[in-house]
């Protein structure tokens, strides 16, 4: 994923100005063209990686989770932390942060800012390779499935505030909760009606997101 990551760099290199809305047209195309490729490839038929892993049974609760789960959670806060501590704590995470903010200001401040591109590129590939098989084990794999996991992403993100990691764990916690409680007690029709008003009730009253300016500007 690192490999796909940076050959995706090299081609948006060639997307002109509105450089943002070209982007978003070029990757909403190769997603397309992805899509259509494995809808050759695999069909359309669902897919599910079954698991052997054991049930645990909370005690005095009548909770249950696999083993699987609890892997997941723990694989998603080590690598959440991680990037936080690389973005926070380290000069490459600075310079990154630097670049994202303000290209032109961090050129004149001796940044690489190509090279940050391509490490920024990079990192997401690696956390996409590792969201990738975590996603496989929890939900069912057909070949536009990644547009559920995409909405979600963009609802969370939308729900921290970009850049705010902190944030990200908030919202999904909380969008997690809200869908699981919506799912036990109305039913799985009502879910995405639940993430629907979670993203226009953000938009309206918390556009840059739910934790505090200050609290925000530091994760």
């Amino acid at each position: 994923m690192i490999f796909v990551a940076v050959l995706l760099q090299k081609l948006l290199r060639y997307v002109n100005e509105p450089y943002e809305l070209n982007t978003l047209v070029v990757t909403f195309g190769l997603a397309l063209v992805l899509q259509n490729g494995m809808l050759m490839l695999f069909s359309a038929d669902y897919r599910f990686i079954r698991s052997t892993a054991p049930i645990i049974e909370l005690p005095k609760t009548q909770l249950v989770v696999t083993q699987t789960q609890i892997i997941l959670i723990l694989t998603s806060l080590l690598a959440t932390t991680a990037l936080y501590i690389l973005l926070r704590r380290t000069f490459l995470g600075k310079a990154l942060r630097a670049t994202i903010q303000d290209r032109e200001a961090a050129k004149l401040a001796g940044i690489n800012v190509r090279r940050m591109s391509l490490i920024g590129f990079a990192i997401g590939g690696t956390l996409i390779g590792l969201a990738g098989p975590l996603y496989a084990r929890t939900a069912y794999l057909y070949p536009s499935g990644g547009i559920e996991a995409t909405l979600i992403a963009i609802i969370i993100t939308i729900f921290a505030g970009v850049g705010r990691i902190r944030g990200i764990l908030l919202g999904g916690w909380a969008l997690g909760i809200a869908e699981s409680l919506t799912v036990y007690s109305l039913g799985t029709g009502w879910r995405e009606l639940v993430s629907s008003l979670f993203l226009i009730s953000l938009l309206l009253l918390r556009p840059e997101g739910i934790l505090p300016r200050r609290m925000g500007a530091n994760g």
